[in-house]
């Protein structure tokens, strides 16, 4: 790529994107930088069950009346 061309000592191999886990739950995404850590729905384990009633992924919409000072 030209914008590296020129730079002194820069190995690509040795500088490019690593692999990482990402993985998601609800409306979240998370990125695990650690390759040896346990995947997130073992981690979470029974927390899924436990919030699904608070519903998180539903889209709720609120009103509130205008204060008239």
């Amino acid at each position: 790529m030209l914008e590296f061309e020129g730079v002194c000592n820069f190995d690509r191999a040795k500088n490019g994107l690593v692999p990482v886990r990402v993985d998601t739950w609800e409306n979240f995404v998370f990125v695990n930088l650690d390759g040896k850590a346990m995947l997130l729905k073992d981690f979470l384990g029974a927390i899924p069950g436990i919030v699904a009633p608070l519903q998180l992924t539903k889209k709720m919409k609120y009103s509130t009346a205008a204060s008239t000072r």
